[in-house]
């Protein structure tokens, strides 16, 4: 199914259910936690996924390695979400999904240090991009100090 769309509209569709659910997050903290939010994102992500998966019978084998590799990404998910949603709890949705962003630059440190990828122009110039972008956008100007009248 998502096979036969471009990748261009599942890019899209992507990046639309996640500022979505940013907006959304940060609607629900106004009566709850981080915590609590991160809580019921898990819930639901894990109770979808484990539908879509019996549903569909589509469970592929795969080697020992990579089901380790997924369980870290795994364990690592709701320390992430954490953060994630605490940043837009306190910094709010534009500038805390903002933030988040930025992971192309850990993304690409991790793959030319770890993983020996070779960085070309175009990613380099474009990870400097994105960094750049994410630093004017969650900048402020220094606050004026607190009046105690």
């Amino acid at each position: 199914m998502l096979q036969d769309l471009p990748p261009q509209l599942v890019a899209l569709g992507a990046a639309l259910s996640y500022a979505t659910s940013g907006i959304a997050a940060k609607r629900g903290m106004r009566f709850s936690t981080p915590l609590t939010v991160t809580l019921v994102s898990l819930t639901i992500h894990a109770t979808s996924l484990s539908t879509i998966l019996f549903l569909t019978r589509a469970i592929p084998a795969v080697s020992p390695l990579v089901l380790l590799l997924f369980f870290i990404t795994g364990t690592l998910q709701p320390v992430i979400r954490l953060f994630t949603y605490a940043g837009i709890f306190y910094m709010g949705a534009s500038r805390g999904t903002t933030i988040r962003g930025s992971n192309p630059l850990f993304s690409t440190l991790i793959a030319i240090f770890v993983l020996g990828e070779r960085a070309d122009l175009a990613v380099i110039v474009g990870t400097c991009l994105i960094v750049g972008g994410v630093m004017l956008i969650s900048w402020q100007p220094a606050a004026e100090g607190v009046s105690f009248k």
